[in-house]
């Protein structure tokens, strides 16, 4: 890295970690499972932040009760899966998963607990959770140039982060750490 070293930065200091905004409705996920395999296949492994959404999944399958038999992953949004969904959020070594959970009804949150119950049920294993996103001031600021357009998408990071930690974090079948939330807000202005 002589770019570094010429600022006398050894770059053995230096980490570089990404994030990606992993949504169905914004690309297929060939498309995104080829930028997660790009990200990957570099040797050095650092976290990848994944701020991602279930949409168009279920938030009522699979089953609480463990089911008999198989469990097949349901559809989402634009052809993706839960088992898409899973593999973006926890497929990964890198993979560190932060949901967006918006809506103050708690759908969202629902339907993320289904997705770990499907890990847990077909992967036998758990999704990692860091974080939790939800835009409260984001709409907020929207809400002046537009009433009413963000209604019912406004969930505060404090119900956001209470949600998750009652409708998923808490079953001990997916047993995720949830270190922390953020909300977001728009920004007008120079870098």
């Amino acid at each position: 890295m002589p770019a570094l070293q010429t600022y006398g930065i050894p770059s053995s200091r230096v980490t570089i970690t990404s994030g990606i905004n992993a949504e169905s409705g914004f690309n297929s996920f060939s498309d995104t499972v080829q930028w997660f395999d790009g990200f990957n296949d570099h040797p050095m492994k650092t976290a990848n932040f994944i701020i991602g959404s279930a949409d168009g999944c279920p938030d009522d399958f699979p089953p609480a009760t463990p089911p008999q038999g198989n469990v097949y992953p349901a559809e989402c949004n634009d052809g993706w899966t839960q088992d898409d969904v899973n593999k973006i959020n926890n497929g990964y070594i890198t993979s560190a998963a932060i949901p967006m959970n918006f809506l103050p009804n708690g759908y969202q949150a629902s339907q993320w607990y289904r997705i770990g119950l499907y890990s847990h049920y077909v992967h036998n294993n758990n999704i990692d959770f860091f974080g939790v996103m939800t835009q409260k001031a984001a709409c907020e600021q929207r809400e002046q140039e537009d009433p009413g357009a963000y209604y019912g998408m406004d969930n505060s990071l404090y119900f956001g982060y209470q949600q998750f930690r009652t409708r998923v974090v808490s079953d001990s079948r997916i047993n995720s750490f949830l270190l922390w939330g953020a909300d977001m807000k728009y920004y007008r202005g120079a870098p």
